[in-house]
């Protein structure tokens, strides 16, 4: 399926994943990171979603084909289990 958004989404399905959070970026400006509860995070069997948003892009339209795509996604792995982290690709 062809999207008419720039957003863009890469999921992988891990049998584990793991982080050790070291700091939080300060990119792009004017975003405010959500306070982190844990720095060590572990989930076994999950997908991981990396998701881009560019600055055209209609949310509203992106969100439900978005949410559409990770949950056919997990039926198909079997896995109830999402992480989703941001990316960005502005580095000014």
């Amino acid at each position: 399926m062809l999207l008419k958004f720039k957003m863009k989404s890469l999921m992988f399905h891990c049998k584990n994943y793991e982080i050790n959070l070291t700091g939080i970026s300060n990119r792009p400006r004017n975003i405010k990171p959500e306070k982190v509860k844990e720095k060590n995070q572990v989930c076994k069997d999950c997908i991981v979603a990396l998701i881009t948003v560019e600055k055209q892009d209609n949310i509203n339209k992106c969100l439900p084909e978005l949410k559409k795509e990770i949950l056919k996604f997990s039926k198909e792995v079997k896995s109830d289990k999402i992480v989703i982290l941001p990316l960005s690709s502005s580095f000014k």
